[in-house]
């Protein structure tokens, strides 16, 4: 199976380019892998989505959505595209708006969604805020599941851990929390002077990697010993750091 290969061409503008010498000449909102590899979704600064099936090399779909660029994630049918209030469905290119069936008065103070992640099952979908809230939904008919704080800041990006008990949070601030789903609270391992834009677990949920801005060092955490390493030229360089997790 060829597939995409996803080049980062500097400054703000990271380019994809297809074997069929087809690119996106701009920076993209959203880009997921569905649950089998083999669909690429990608959305695009000027609202433009596409799908890429990398098993038959084509397009299945590209259409330009309105003109709201904002973070979509595949639904687990891999049929439906969601960015948190509504379900686009790429087949039949309807949009079906989430009708909660309660919606908290907690949400009222936590602003605009700015960042989407499902869970590792799918079955919950997670949408961190501009006021550092995470809403978490199911994500076929938006009724609400669970309600968590972690700050004020505007969460760019968030991540499930390993069997969907925490939930990573890269913040505006620079700041980096893991919120325990099963007591609700939060805990903050790191701090950085800059913003940060992406955060995500291994697939053993015991190292979380994160970056942000040009002056942010990328990082990657061991979540057994909570030990904070700078990634410079492919090699580990322990820092030095004070952090206290209870377990």
């Amino acid at each position: 199976m060829k597939a995409p290969l996803v080049l980062n061409a500097g400054g703000n503008d990271p380019l994809v380019y297809f074997e069929s010498g087809n690119y996106y000449p701009e920076g993209f909102v959203s880009l997921e892998w569905n649950r089998t590899g083999t669909l690429l979704l990608a959305y695009s600064l000027s609202s433009r989505l596409t799908v890429y099936n990398s098993q038959t090399e084509a397009f299945i779909y590209d259409y330009i959505t309105g003109n709201n660029p904002v973070r979509l994630t595949w639904i687990d049918d891999d049929t439906h595209i969601s960015n948190g209030t509504t379900l686009f469905n790429i087949k039949s290119n309807t949009y079906d708006l989430l009708r909660p069936n309660v919606i908290p008065e907690a949400w009222g103070s936590c602003g605009g969604t700015s960042a989407i992640a499902n869970s590792t099952d799918r079955q919950e979908l997670a949408l961190g805020t501009t006021n550092g809230c995470v809403i978490v939904i199911d994500p076929m008919s938006g009724d609400h599941l669970a309600f968590y704080k972690a700050g004020g800041e505007t969460i760019r990006d968030l991540d499930w851990g390993r069997n969907d008990l925490q939930i990573a949070t890269a913040n505006e601030n620079g700041q980096v929390n893991i919120i325990n789903t099963q007591t609700s609270g939060f805990v903050t391992i790191d701090r950085n002077q800059n913003e940060l834009f992406a955060i995500d677990w291994d697939a053993s949920g015991t190292q979380l990697a994160f970056g942000g801005e040009a002056d942010t060092e990328d990082t990657l955490v061991s979540m057994n010993s909570i030990e904070l390493h700078q990634i410079m030229s492919g090699s580990l360089v322990p820092l030095e750091i004070k952090i206290t997790v209870e377990p």
